[in-house]
């Protein structure tokens, strides 16, 4: 078992979770069409072409069975001053592994996901309406050369700081612990900061 295979195991129910270490908010992790994955999207906030374009990704890959893909994540919560919803799909871009071993010369296909976000203030001004979040937003700090071969893996809310909301980024290579740990910071005035996180690996 390799490490990101342990971390799975341990934190498998914390992953699908919108908020880390606050209780469950209203969330969809089990959508297995491109109907479903439309609905999860806000109406009132997302453009017709923007749908589109999702469920038509969505829909390739759910009908190729020799690509492996993650189920799409839907969160609708409430923290500190902020009104969040988001969503987690496929975006139609596909990653295929390198073989582990000369003995194992097999690639394995996996999606690569987006996250959709709209951001509020409770006051109900919109901080951010619609923006799309991938493992390209992260070009400065993942090289050129390697950002083909990672996955948007996990996205999830971090905590609040006054006016700062913190969100966790994983941008991961499949099944590997070759990861890019990342903390996305969105204040109430929508301006945006990224660093990478150092992250402690239990043996």
């Amino acid at each position: 078992m390799n490490m990101k295979a342990g971390l799975l195991i341990l934190t498998l129910a914390a992953c699908r979770m919108c908020v880390s270490n606050a209780p469950a908010p209203s969330e969809n992790a089990n959508m297995n069409d491109s109907n479903v994955i439309e609905a999860a999207v806000p109406k009132s906030d997302v453009s017709v072409s923007k749908e589109e374009r999702i469920a038509a990704a969505s829909r390739l890959l759910f009908e190729n069975p020799n690509v492996v893909r993650d189920e799409p994540i839907r969160c609708d919560t409430l923290v500190g001053n902020f009104q969040i919803s988001y969503v987690v799909v496929n975006n139609g871009e596909v990653i295929s592994t390198r073989p582990v071993t000369d003995e194992d010369p097999i690639t394995i296909d996996y999606t690569d996901n987006s996250v959709f976000l709209w951001l509020k203030r409770d006051d109900g001004k919109v901080i951010m309406s619609d923006r799309e979040i991938n493992k390209h937003s992260f070009a400065s700090i993942i090289p050129h050369d390697e950002i083909e071969q990672y996955q948007l893996w996990r996205f999830r809310i971090k905590r609040v700081e006054k006016h700062d909301l913190f969100f966790d980024v994983d941008i991961c290579v499949p099944e590997t612990d070759l990861c890019y740990f990342i903390e996305l910071g969105i204040s109430e005035e929508g301006e945006v900061s990224m660093s990478e996180i150092e992250q402690i690996w239990e043996e």
